[in-house]
């Protein structure tokens, strides 16, 4: 059984401003616990927390919000736990409808030498990452060296297909945590689907979001102004304008706790968002 949902939501960020905390957050230090959680028989995805936004181009000659201006990025960490002799050393970081692939931001790589937790250094050239028609894999077997690691990954996404975006859980893992938050511009109307057997959706709406123009402090209007002409009307005429903002709806789609410790054997899609319809402000 699958949750349907058919709604218009809403984001809007500048490129250089992020709100309501569109970030990720950090994992906890490396404790010898972390060490001893591991499925011995596969890899153990210990956290694995994503975060979309839409970006958009601010630009003081242009006001309002059109599917132009808008591209799609996802920003992950995973937290995974391996063994050198594991037969599968790979990852599905990313589905195929991030058509840019993956870019590798920063590599943490922990082991333990006895009764110490020591880190090695690894290049963020060093991990390999490849595709086939699912999406796209990051491959940690030519940095694995020592029995029992854990590796923390965060990487990056950008793209301008806003169309679909799909969500998987990877086939021989077993999985500890799984988060995905979710901001959707209101121009955008999306089918949402999610397998209702192990995400929990939650929706906060009206969230705080950037501006996207002005309008008249009275009267009526046909449209948004810009910042450029917004400040030549007030230097030339002394008009009054108000500054107009885009409210933002946050989806979080979280594991719940009956499905953690399970693993996953065929890879599956969990969340899948479907553009339906695009309604711009101008």
């Amino acid at each position: 059984m699958r949750l349907i949902c058919n709604l218009t939501i809403s984001v809007l960020l500048s490129t250089s401003t992020l709100v309501y905390s569109q970030k990720l957050g950090k994992f906890d230090e490396i404790t010898d616990q972390d060490f001893t959680i591991s499925n011995s028989h596969a890899p153990t995805v210990i956290s694995c927390r994503s975060v979309v936004t839409f970006p958009y181009r601010q630009d003081n000659a242009n006001a309002g919000a059109k599917d132009e201006y808008f591209t799609v990025r996802v920003e992950s960490i995973v937290r995974i736990m391996l063994h050198k002799d594991d037969s599968d050393l790979k990852f599905l970081g990313l589905s195929k409808t991030f058509e840019n692939g993956i870019k590798i931001n920063s590599v943490k790589y922990y082991y333990k030498n006895r009764n110490t937790i020591e880190t090695r250094k690894i290049k963020e050239s060093g991990v390999l990452i490849s595709s086939d028609d699912m999406g796209y894999y990051i491959d940690y077997s030519q940095i694995v060296q020592d029995s029992s690691v854990i590796i923390d990954i965060n990487f990056r996404s950008d793209s301008k297909s806003k169309q679909n975006l799909q969500f998987y859980l990877d086939k021989n893992k077993t999985y500890r945590d799984y988060l995905i938050q979710i901001y959707i511009p209101e121009i955008y109307f999306y089918n949402i689907f999610t397998s209702d057997q192990c995400i929990k959706t939650e929706l906060k709406k009206d969230l705080p979001g950037p501006m996207i123009g002005y309008k008249p402090a009275t009267g009526p209007y046909k449209q948004l102004e810009s910042q450029l002409l917004v400040d030549y009307f007030k230097k030339e005429f002394n008009s009054k304008y108000e500054q107009v903002y885009c409210k933002n709806n946050l989806f979080t789609f979280s594991m719940i706790n009956s499905c953690l410790e399970w693993m996953e054997k065929p890879t599956k899609e969990i969340i899948s968002l479907k553009l339906n319809n695009i309604l711009e402000i101008k």
